[in-house]
């Protein structure tokens, strides 16, 4: 039998609630950005990665990787639901 939670209709009894860490947060933040030169955005994806921990060859790869399932959270669509729309448009094409 399954049980929702009063707090979240959808989520299981037990489960943990879904809000984001410090990292996803300064991700939908430097995502959300406008950056003159792709060069500089691809410096920040990097640094944010390191300093996170990624510090294999290609942070940036990991970066939209994490980017992308974080598109299927409802914590993420209530922190930033501009950017998230516009990146389920930008996957969808």
């Amino acid at each position: 039998m399954t049980t929702t939670t009063e707090e979240n209709p959808t989520a299981l009894a037990g489960d943990a609630p879904d809000v984001l860490d410090e990292f996803e947060r300064a991700m939908l933040d430097l995502e959300g950005q406008r950056f003159k030169y792709a060069g500089i955005k691809r410096d920040a994806i990097r640094e944010l990665m390191v300093e996170h921990g990624y510090r294999d060859h290609s942070p940036d790869i990991r970066f939209y990787q994490i980017l992308n399932q974080l598109i299927e959270r409802p914590a993420a669509w209530e922190y930033a639901p501009a950017l998230m729309k516009r990146l389920v448009e930008k996957r969808s094409l």
